[in-house]
């Protein structure tokens, strides 16, 4: 499974305390498994709805690559709205034999609910597991009939032999005193294209200039909005942390744009490096996808106004193809009428610098970014103005060094944001800071033997180390009243050998944990070895 290119979820988690490590029954499966927590269950009534069943991907005759799988879905009669919580939950088989990983994706109505990354399996081994999500924020989507449309862009051949079958439901769980309705948007509204039976609603940027784009009238009583947006980078940009500067990589057979890449809002992205090292423990954020989620509040009272307008994407950098799409999440209030854009300080491009030591044996790239956005705007509500402000500073750093010689890549990078939203209301300031950073370091080689009588064509050797934290807090009127740290650490690596006797060799490690103000933790670590688990611990006490 891929190193996800994309933004984290922060979990808040309620658990008991506990000083003693609770081992689970991981150890000795082979089945892909994610060291997030699990997404936790109402004990009230529910019922659920099956959007797809067992249904294969791949094979001639039936969805295939990115033609989509296309359904209905109608709200359960047995558990009308609201809700305490909808689940999500996804189960994947992929058939023993060769195939590789493959995006997945599930709609409805247009509004992108899911995005995930398959296994891989082995000629002996077909993978099976489990993805539950947190569906909640789409509420408003299911009270209604809608279609579905989903997505698992795998292709069966002679050579690539193994079909996907995926099953996916929705249960709704029905409220009580201990679990009230789950609070959501008042409406959700698809940043995509209509479904057909050869078409799936992504849009797909082959350029920097490509713009995925969709006109919105939007409500008079608009309090607050975002933009939640899915992208995931393929083909000559799966790995785009790790390209080179385009005229380089061309003159040598490598992919450009440079390493730097930004999904840019306007208003008018698992088998990577060697796929040993994700068995059975995937990269951050590989089986569920998230997205992200993009604050639009200070141009709520221009977006008001009656008047049509139109919302795009477009990816900085982008060397071959993204997929993306996004779903604009609506907050209303009554009280609200009116508003205007305060300030606007957002250059149009990023800040991009690359430094470069070419010779005929390698080369080093250094490439550094970085961005500092401005917005604030003003709602009128019943009780007077509401102005939100919004801070952000973006620091990206790319270091590689190439050896052409002995073909070998060691590549270290870090990108750090800060975001600090400040709401001032008539009788209080909420302020909510976060922190977040993406430290990631490869090493890999393509090594061809010396001495023929290893008998070995070649040999990859791959490391990777890839973690995604953030620190939150929230104060009002300058008092905090909330703090939470968290992390998801994978350290990766693995020995591909091909000649008369193919031999691998891999181990993964991971770390999930987060702890607040409120007591609560998580921390589990997961170890692999070979392609099995062999150590699986969680702590409930930090």
């Amino acid at each position: 499974m891929k190193a996800a290119a994309s933004a984290g979820l922060i979990l808040l988690l309620m658990l008991s305390a506990s000083s003693a490590p609770v081992v689970f029954a991981n150890p000795g499966s082979q089945n892909p498994v994610a060291a997030a927590p699990p997404v936790s269950r109402p004990t009230t009534a529910s019922c659920t709805v099956t959007l797809l069943d067992n249904q294969p991907f791949g094979p001639t005759g039936g969805p295939r690559g990115f033609t989509p799988f296309l359904g209905t879905f109608s709200p359960p009669s047995g558990c009308p709205p609201p809700w305490s919580k909808v689940v999500l939950d996804a189960t994947f088989t992929v058939a023993a034999g060769r195939q590789f990983d493959r995006i997945g994706m599930i709609w409805l109505g247009g509004v992108e609910i899911f995005r995930t990354s398959t296994a891989e399996p082995s000629h002996t081994f077909g993978p099976v597991w489990q993805v539950a999500k947190d569906v909640s924020e789409y509420s408003s989507l299911f009270a209604d009939p809608q279609s579905v449309a989903a997505v698992v862009s795998n292709i069966v051949t002679s050579v690539f032999t193994s079909t996907v079958y995926e099953t996916a439901t929705l249960t709704f769980y029905e409220t009580s005193l201990q679990f009230p309705p789950a609070p959501h948007p008042d409406a959700v509204l698809p940043l995509s294209r209509m479904p057909t039976p050869t078409t799936a609603p992504f849009f797909q940027l082959t350029s920097p200039s490509a713009r995925a784009a969709s006109a919105f009238t939007l409500p008079a009583h608009l309090a607050r909005l975002s933009l939640e947006i899915y992208a995931t980078p393929h083909s000559r940009d799966e790995a785009w942390y790790s390209n080179q500067p385009t005229p380089y990589a061309v003159a040598n057979g490598l992919f450009g744009g440079t390493a730097f890449r930004e999904i840019q809002v306007s208003v008018i992205n698992t088998g990577e490096w060697n796929p040993y090292l994700w068995r059975p423990i995937s990269a951050v954020n590989a089986l569920d996808i998230p997205g992200y989620v993009v604050d639009l509040t200070p141009f709520a009272g221009i977006l008001s106004d009656g008047n049509q307008h139109t919302i795009a994407l477009s990816v900085f950098n982008d060397y071959s193809y993204w997929l993306v799409d996004a779903n604009l999440l609506l907050f209303e209030d009554a009280g609200v009428h009116g508003g205007l854009l305060l300030t606007h300080d957002v250059a149009s491009t990023p800040s991009e610098t690359v430094d470069e030591n070419v010779n005929n044996q390698g080369a080093l790239f250094t490439t550094t970014a970085s961005r500092s956005v401005a917005i604030s705007g003003e709602v009128e509500g019943a009780a007077g103005p509401i102005v939100t402000s919004i801070e952000q500073t973006l620091n990206f750093t790319n270091r590689q060094v190439l050896n052409l010689l002995n073909g070998r890549e060691n590549l270290n990078g870090n990108e750090r944001i800060t975001t600090v939203t400040r709401v001032e209301y008539p009788d209080k300031t909420v302020t909510i800071s976060t922190s977040d950073t993406y430290p990631l370091a490869i090493t890999s080689a393509f090594i061809v033997p010396v001495n023929v009588t290893q008998n070995v064509e070649f040999i990859l050797p791959a490391t990777v180390d890839q973690s995604l934290s953030r620190g939150t807090a929230v104060l009002v009127n300058g008092v905090t009243q909330f703090t939470s740290a968290f992390s998801d650490a994978v350290h990766a690596k693995a020995v591909y050998k091909v000649g008369s006797e193919l031999v691998t060799n891999g181990q993964t490690t991971e770390r999930y944990f987060n702890e607040d103000s409120t007591a609560a933790c998580f921390d589990h670590f997961l170890a692999a070895a070979q392609g099995t688990v062999v150590a699986d611990t969680l702590r409930t006490s930090c």
